[in-house]
């Protein structure tokens, strides 16, 4: 709007509202835009030329606008109405009650053109008429409360009682506005005299902002008062329910003593002066002597004792001074179990036992200041290096030892016994009964001056950060302490249903039942996010499974607490719970179901749980998250299970036809290598060699022929049965082999056996007679052929490596490829040698993954030409020792 002076504002109770501003033209407000009501413009012509602009505006229950300056009232819709027509002002709400709006007309009588009120109150019943001498220039504000009239005009406030008695106070500047609190107290802000504070009768209370206008106080729903002044800005007061009192100056300075005395309380300032509350009064003790400091007061034995820096003032019970101790500097006293008084002074600790008896000192030390008993005659005494134990001895025991070099405040003992050790700095202490110091860091401030406790279950914090109160049962429990006093506090004592708080700026009051009294915060869900996607209210019930990462947005007002925070318990598949910082919740990784949310806010450091707010929401489980496909899962997991089943039996099954297969093959090619062996033309050959020797006589040869030729056929016939022989005896049947072959042929081969040293023949086992026909082979096909000048050389060389046994059978003779114009040349394949590869297969089936090769490798000479050849037989270590499990 391009005025920037407005003198009216209201809203209806639809919510809309509407605006006056200084150029008499109304405006209605909605969303944050601003339209000119129509109809008021026939009005504003005539507004203009009176001077006088748009004060009061008022929307009733059926949304006609009613309006009024000084002189006139007027109704929008509908032509101009009489002087009488009805012109609301103003519209208050309190934090428990609301205070009812009046309708106030002004009125001229046609016969004595006198001006009057008349207020009727939205009903249209008349309340009052008050008949004015003259046309007054001024607002004219009223409000109904608990069936009580007020009205502010000029300089005046008006009370109109059920009964019919009125009450007036005036005032010496003009009201500019004024509210009613829960409490019936009256708020009035004054053209350039601040704000008063009146109690239900209209009595002054106190007075604040002097000498400054102030337009307007609002009382909020928080216990809280918001100030606008013209030229000073807006001001604050976060709880009004704290009485000060200011109006008695003398006790506006640093408190030094709260104690409640027989149902008196007795107050101490810094000043030196003390004073006495009994009831609502209260009065100042005289003492008849200038003192700095007042510490302590305790009554002994119908006398009142007060403790000051340098004195000690003995009164009777109507505070008269009956006798005075010069010289003693009294800072506390304590009626000891056994019946007697114990002064505790700077320097020295006394004990008296009847009034008008000598003190007897019972110790001299320095820089005392607090004493409590625990049990009869055990003393704990606060010095300036700690805490100390005195009773028969003055000590300070092991258990005491952390409290050493401590600036202990102050001591106090609770129902329990329990001592509690207030400190500057380092917080609060709580000596049990079994001497065990337990030590309270988790406060809301290291500087503790005072403790209070009452009912056994309220704790009462006086810190240099102000007045706290929290439950034993949530006493470490930070965030659950609340605060009741934003300034340094010194102490706090209970005085009837009041709580009585000393400040180093004066005394304060608060009433008991508002301790622990929550306001009425408006704290409510703003929105639900999955991301960047927003959910709306009506789409909880029914998330999907990818909705499961929630950020919950929440809102509250509270004017008194600097941050916010929330306390949240998630109840559901994936619960949680936990107090954050802010008003966001990020709820992670739900899993589908139903959830139920519970949040309440942190207020002034206490749960506000009357302000819970519960949301549910329900999320919907992915199709592999339901119980049909849990039930298919199972079904199809038992299908699965009896088919791997089957297959495994099967493959079983299988397996063992194959290694019965196999094993029969073995037994069929170990007869079949027998059959190699003895091969019916080397027995031939063999027994036409002995014809020849014996025919030549050369029958040592003959003899020595017979008895290798019969001993190698014991040997094969020993070993065909077997699947496996040591490598020791395999090696002696190649020997008598080699050896008849030798005889056989008149040496006309050398034969060379290189076996490496760490072999231990006896220790390793390989297939049977597996190289007697690869020994054969080289002989006959590779050395006999030989028709050139080398001289022919059979090599056997038995190695171990990279776990693998090797066999080598090397000879220098013709090879597999002869030269070409020789017809008897051609590729030879020994039986014997296809023997051993499917021997060496039926293995490697048998025994996998152990492993058994075979090769054969041409030799060639520098131009070449064929040089014989080499077989060689692998096993690895794995089969050489599965070998060895089979024979065993």
């Amino acid at each position: 709007m391009n005025e920037r002076v407005g003198y009216a504002v209201t809203e209806s109770e639809s919510g809309v509202m509407y605006f006056a501003n200084s150029k008499a033209v109304i405006y209605r407000v909605e969303k944050d835009q601003a339209f000119r009501v129509k109809g008021s413009e026939r009005y504003r012509s005539e507004i203009l030329r009176t001077g006088s602009p748009i004060l009061n505006l008022f929307a009733d229950h059926r949304n006609m606008l009613h309006f009024s300056t000084f002189r006139k009232s007027y109704c929008i819709p509908g032509s101009q109405v009489s002087a009488a027509e009805k012109n609301r002002i103003r519209k208050q709400k309190t934090s428990k009650k609301k205070t009812k709006p009046l309708f106030i007309a002004r009125l001229k009588d046609p016969a004595c053109g006198e001006i009057y009120l008349s207020m009727k109150n939205r009903f249209g019943t008349l309340v009052k008429e008050i008949h004015m001498d003259s046309i007054f220039m001024s607002r004219t504000i009223a409000y109904e409360f608990h069936g009580k009239h007020y009205w502010a005009v000029l300089n005046r406030i008006n009370l109109l009682r059920k009964d019919g008695s009125e009450l007036v106070h005036c005032f010496n500047e003009q009201v500019v506005n004024f509210r009613v609190a829960a409490d019936g107290h009256v708020w009035v802000t004054l053209i350039r005299n601040g704000l008063w504070e009146l109690d239900q009768d209209l009595n002054p209370l106190e007075h604040y902002l002097e000498n400054t206008t102030v337009s307007d106080v609002l009382l909020d729903d928080q216990s809280g008062m918001w100030v606008s002044t013209i030229g000073k800005g807006l001001y604050y007061c976060k709880n009004t329910n704290n009485h000060s009192f200011r109006n008695l100056p003398e006790l506006s300075d640093r408190i030094t003593l709260l104690k409640v005395i027989d149902g008196k309380l007795f107050i101490g300032v810094s000043n030196g002066k003390l004073f006495v509350r009994e009831g609502q009064k209260i009065r100042r003790i005289d003492l008849k002597t200038n003192v700095s400091d007042i510490n302590d007061v305790t009554e002994f034995k119908g006398r009142y004792y007060v403790g000051t820096k340098g004195f000690v003032f003995v009164l009777n019970k109507q505070f008269e001074s009956v006798e005075l101790i010069k010289k003693t500097s009294a800072y506390a006293f304590h009626k000891a179990q056994d019946g007697s008084l114990i002064v505790i002074a700077a320097s020295n600790i006394f004990q008296r036992k009847n009034n008008g008896s000598p003190f007897k000192l019972l110790r001299m030390n320095n820089w005392n200041r607090g004493v409590v008993e625990r049990n009869r005659g055990e003393f704990f005494i606060i010095k300036r290096e700690g805490l100390y134990r005195m009773g028969s001895t003055f000590s300070s025991p092991a258990y005491l030892k952390k409290l050493r070099g401590k600036n202990i405040s102050s001591i106090k003992t609770d129902s329990a016994r329990n001592i509690w050790i207030c400190t500057k700095g380092d917080g609060l202490y709580r000596l049990t009964t079994g001497n065990k110091l337990v030590d309270y860091a988790n406060l809301p401030s290291e500087v503790i001056n005072d403790i209070s406790f009452f009912n056994d279950r309220i704790v009462l914090l006086s810190t240099n950060k102000g007045a706290f109160v929290n439950t034993l049962d949530q006493f470490e429990n930070r965030a659950s302490w609340k605060q009741l006093l934003d300034e340094e506090v010194l102490r706090m004592t209970l005085d009837g249903d009041e709580l009585m708080i000393g400040t180093m700026t004066g005394l304060t009051s608060l009433a008991v039942d508002k301790l622990f009294r929550s306001s009425n915060y408006r704290f409510y869900l703003t929105s639900v996010k999955n991301g960047t996607e927003t959910i709306l209210p009506d789409q909880l019930s029914g998330l999907n499974y990818r909705q499961n990462d929630l950020y919950v947005d929440f809102d509250f007002l509270a004017f008194g607490s600097p941050s916010k925070q929330l306390f949240y318990k998630l109840e559901g598949p994936s619960g949680s719970e936990g107090l954050i910082e802010g008003t966001q919740i990020h709820l992670q990784n739900l899993s589908p179901g139903q959830y139920t949310l519970s949040t309440i806010p942190l207020i002034d450091r206490i749960y506000g749980k009357d302000q819970e707010l519960v949301t549910r929401f329900y999320i919907k489980p992915a199709f592999w998250q339901t119980t049909f496909f849990f039930v298919f899962i199972l079904i199809f997991g038992f299908a699965l299970t009896i088919l791997g089943s089957w297959w495994i039996m099967r493959r079983k099954r299988k397996k063992e036809e194959e290694q019965t297969r196999i094993e029969k093959l073995l037994t069929e090619y170990q007869l079949t290598a027998l059959k190699a062996q003895v091969d019916p033309h080397f027995m031939s050959n063999s027994l036409v060699a002995i014809q020849e020797l014996i025919i030549r006589k050369e029958t040592s040869r003959a003899n020595q022929y017979i008895a290798k030729f019969s001993m190698l056929i014991r040997h094969l016939l020993n070993y065909s049965d077997q699947p496996v022989i040591s490598l020791r005896n395999e090696l002696k049947i190649m020997d008598l082999y080699v050896d008849l072959e030798q005889l056989r042929f008149n040496n006309r081969f050398i034969f060379v056996k290189v076996i490496d040293e760490n072999i231990q023949t006896d220790q390793l086992y390989i297939p049977a007679l597996i190289t007697q026909s690869l020994i054969e082979n080289a002989i006959w096909h590779g050395l006999l052929p030989l028709t050139d000048e080398r001289i022919p050389t059979l090599t056997l060389s038995i190695q171990v490596q990279d776990e693998t046994l090797c066999i080598s059978i090397i000879d220098n003779g013709v090879g597999r490829v002869v030269e070409p114009n020789k017809a008897s040349c051609v590729l030879r394949e020994s039986k014997g040698m296809l023997l051993i590869l499917k021997r060496l297969e039926n293995l490697n089936k048998l025994y996998a993954p152990a492993k058994g090769t075979f090769e054969f490798i041409d030799r060639f000479d520098e131009a070449g030409k064929p040089a014989g050849s080499t077989v060689r037989l692998s096993f690895s270590l794995d089969m050489i020792n599965k070998l060895y499990d089979a024979k065993n």
